[in-house]
């Protein structure tokens, strides 16, 4: 269930497939609507999430651009970065 799945992602450091998917689908739109400020204040999710500068919008993007390319690896990739 999702709920579930939200609580996993948020509280737990690895998880399984299914909530990395569902992790990996959420930074993938957060990225397309980051893609500057313009763009931001225009998806659904500025009405939540405020951003001041371009320099923030970047940093919080740098991150879920981080999480998708970490959710994306191999599953031996992603077994190396958990020793």
């Amino acid at each position: 269930n999702r709920l579930t799945q939200y609580w996993t992602i948020f509280y737990d450091l690895f998880f399984d497939k299914q909530t990395a998917s569902l992790l990996n689908d959420q930074c993938l739109k957060l990225i397309n609507c980051a893609t500057d400020m313009v763009a931001w204040n225009s998806s659904s999710y500025s009405r939540f999430l405020r951003f001041t500068t371009q320099e923030s919008l970047n940093e919080v993007r740098r991150h879920w651009v981080s999480y998708a390319e970490t959710l994306g690896l191999s599953d031996s990739e992603q077994n190396q970065l958990k020793q």
